[in-house]
């Protein structure tokens, strides 16, 4: 039997225990695919290569697409894919499937209304960010730049962007060494950035 994800809704103890892996995750907690299995006699094969995690984060195990494994624990296991939906296998003792067949969908495609708000979110988070760290620049507070940089730089490790501004920071703090390795940063995910290719030729002493 091949199972294709509909979105359901676990409104139980599973998903509040769930660490989340990405903000991603989290809004989709409790509208997350689930399976059910049979806990010691059921197999599932999924399309993708995956890895498998407990509900306490630990991995468990990684896949090859297409093998099979054994449902073996009394607790639900998230199976994930790097760009795919996860989907939670639920031990159960109502379930007679013996071997589930699952597909993963893409991420940005299910389900649209849950990743489209994220999206978003997400937009409308950092856009008010640069603007609070365009301020704090022009009133020459790189203390408070560093600090707010700090928090988003954690939660946005793949806006290398935000280097500019931390970049700028540590030069009003005198601190040119440092300046220019996130300039550097910055500069190899924006190569053709006009201001930073000035600041660059500065620091460098060109």
């Amino acid at each position: 039997m091949r199972y294709m994800m509909k979105s359901v809704q676990i409104k139980n103890r599973h998903c509040s225990r769930i660490k989340m892996f990405s903000p991603l995750v989290a809004a989709l907690c409790f509208s997350l695919p689930s399976i059910m299995a049979n806990a010691g006699s059921a197999t599932v094969l999924v399309d993708s290569d995956v890895k498998i995690t407990g509900l306490d984060g630990k991995a468990i195990k990684e896949l090859p697409r297409n093998t099979p494994y054994t449902v073996e624990s009394t607790e639900p296991v998230l199976f994930s894919a790097k760009g795919k939906v996860p989907v939670l296998v639920i031990p159960s003792d109502i379930s007679n499937r013996p071997q589930i067949h699952v597909n993963l969908q893409p991420v940005l495609e299910w389900p649209p209304e849950v990743t489209q708000s994220v999206i978003d979110q997400s937009i409308e988070e950092l856009i008010k960010s640069i603007l609070k760290l365009q301020t704090q620049l022009s009133n020459r507070r790189p203390d408070q730049v560093l600090e707010e940089l700090a928090g988003l730089q954690v939660k946005y490790p793949n806006v290398k962007y935000l280097n500019f501004f931390k970049a700028n920071a540590l030069l009003l703090q005198g601190d040119r060494t440092g300046a220019l390795s996130a300039l550097r940063s910055a500069m190899e995910a924006h190569p053709d950035n006009a201001e930073g290719k000035k600041l660059l030729k500065t620091l460098e002493g060109r």
